[in-house]
């Protein structure tokens, strides 16, 4: 990726239009200025270009304070073709960003696809290679030297070209997913031609097992009707029950009703209609006969909701009986139906079996042959996964430990790293004695990565081509002296 031109406004430190033209800018360039002046700036700037974000910040906070709106554009060859990325920065809404390729606009469906197209297919250097090789910050800097699993494997997927091993693995391992899909259809049709077979081999048809067959399931229908008989014998005496109760409960009810009726003008005292006084001796019996009333009433709603539960119970017992004999009357349906054409078929067997038999061998040359395609997969992951990966790595560290060794001996380094052939990273002394990382200074770290990163950029790997090398604050815990040295 060659970097011609950046072009910053409201965008960090970067109040005013600021533009870099890095095609102006030939060998090594010393950025100064006091905290805050936007030298880290830079480099955001050139990642947030790029990728559309800055790792561990929020896109708003990139806006110039007391600003609302804020402006990056980038201008840079990739891939053989001139690219042109302008993003917007808002503080509120939507940010837009837009891309010119060879001076036609590019259209998307959305932002998040346009940046999943755009580094697919224009951006030669994953965001990965470009923070740990090209623009690599103090504040999310990784050493190259205590890389984790995880992080070694993003290293050499993106910078040693490993990822287009893993996109051949990972199509083998979908086209082994298939294969096992059809070799298990496969082998189950196997499996039930021959079941198939043994039956008619084994199966002698009688002519009195249509006659059982059918016998069985009259005798299944009389038994449905007899279970439905039964029902209704019990139901029907409880129906009755109930509409007698239902029908009593509304007498007493109504009798109840007019009871309260008349206890309620009792209580007024006087006639409404004449204001003749009305005679209260009577008021303590008719309470009386209505506390009788509702009684009564408890009594007979008690009865009605027992009589109802017994009736849903009846019911469905029955229904649960009936059903298990109509599925079992299902069944033998179809048992019926296969003994039938059974034995319209039964003189044919042989001729059958004979087709069968050869439909199974079909089968079993097809078995043979994805079995055959999966172990020739199962081949090609372990090159892609082992040889092909040693012989990158066999080819690459050692190219890379002798120009570390280079390196470092121009800087007349006491402490040497070097990786193994995992990748692995170690630090020996010059007497050869292995030094844990840990027990190395800050300043001394620092040195080993720096080593590291320039034995990297300056060893043939893949991936990796940019004309900007962004080193943000990666000398700021070394002497003067190691300094100018390493510069």
């Amino acid at each position: 990726m060659f970097i011609q031109k950046l072009r910053v406004k409201c965008f960090k430190s970067f109040l005013d239009e600021t533009t870099i033209d890095f095609e102006e800018l030939q060998g090594l360039w010393w950025v100064s200025g006091h905290i805050g002046a936007g030298k880290t700036t830079i480099g955001e700037a050139i990642i947030y270009g790029l990728y559309g974000t800055i790792t561990g910040k929020a896109n708003t906070s990139l806006i110039t304070w007391g600003k609302k709106h804020g402006l990056v554009e980038l201008w840079c060859q990739s891939k053989g073709k001139n690219l042109y990325i302008k993003r917007e920065l808002n503080a509120y809404g939507q940010s837009p960003m837009s891309v010119e390729v060879d001076g036609e606009p590019i259209v998307f469906t959305n932002k998040r696809n346009a940046q999943m197209q755009l580094e697919a297919d224009f951006l030669d250097t994953p965001r990965t290679t470009m923070e740990l090789l090209c623009i690599i910050s103090f504040n999310n800097f990784k050493s190259l030297s205590t890389l984790n699993t995880k992080d070694t494997k993003i290293f050499l997927d993106q910078v040693l070209g490993f990822d287009a091993l893993t996109q051949y693995i990972e199509v083998c391992k979908e086209q082994q997913s298939e294969l096992r899909t059809e070799l298990i259809s496969v082998q189950s049709t196997i499996r039930a031609i021959n079941s198939q077979v043994e039956r008619m081999k084994n199966y002698t048809f009688i002519d009195g097992d249509v006659d059982e067959t059918r016998k069985l399931i009259t005798g299944l229908k009389q038994e449905i009707s007899a279970r439905e008989q039964e029902l209704r014998e019990k139901v029907q005496p409880l129906q009755t029950e109930l509409a007698d109760q239902q029908r009593r409960l509304i007498e007493v009810k109504t009798l109840g009703q007019n009871k309260r009726r008349e206890i309620d003008f009792i209580k007024k005292g006087t006639c409404p209609t004449c204001g003749a006084p009305i005679d209260q001796s009577s008021l303590e019996i008719k309470e009386k006969e209505r506390d009788a009333f509702k009684t009564q009433y408890i009594s007979i709603d008690t009865r009605i909701r027992d009589l109802t539960a017994q009736i849903s119970q009846e019911n469905s017992s029955a229904a649960n009986y009936i059903t298990e004999r109509k599925n079992r009357i299902k069944s033998q349906e179809n048992e019926l139906i296969r003994l039938t054409e059974q034995a319209k078929h039964t003189k044919n067997n042989d001729a059958e079996i004979a087709r069968l038999e050869g439909e199974v061998k079909d089968h079993e040359s097809r078995a043979d042959k994805i079995s055959s395609e999966l172990a020739e997969y199962d081949r090609l992951v372990q090159i892609f996964q082992t040889q092909i990966r040693s012989q990158v790595l066999d080819s690459f560290i050692p190219s890379l430990n002798s120009k570390i060794k280079e390196l470092a001996g121009m800087l007349s380094l006491r402490y040497v790293p070097e990786f193994d052939s995992m990748f692995k990273c170690s630090v020996r002394s010059a007497a050869m004695e292995a030094i844990p990382t840990s027990s190395l200074s800050t300043g001394q770290l620092k040195m080993v990565d720096m080593v590291i990163i320039l034995a990297v950029i300056g060893s043939l790997v893949s991936k990796v081509s940019s004309n900007v090398i962004f080193l943000d604050e990666l000398f700021s815990n070394l002497d003067p002296s190691t300094r100018a040295e390493l510069v």
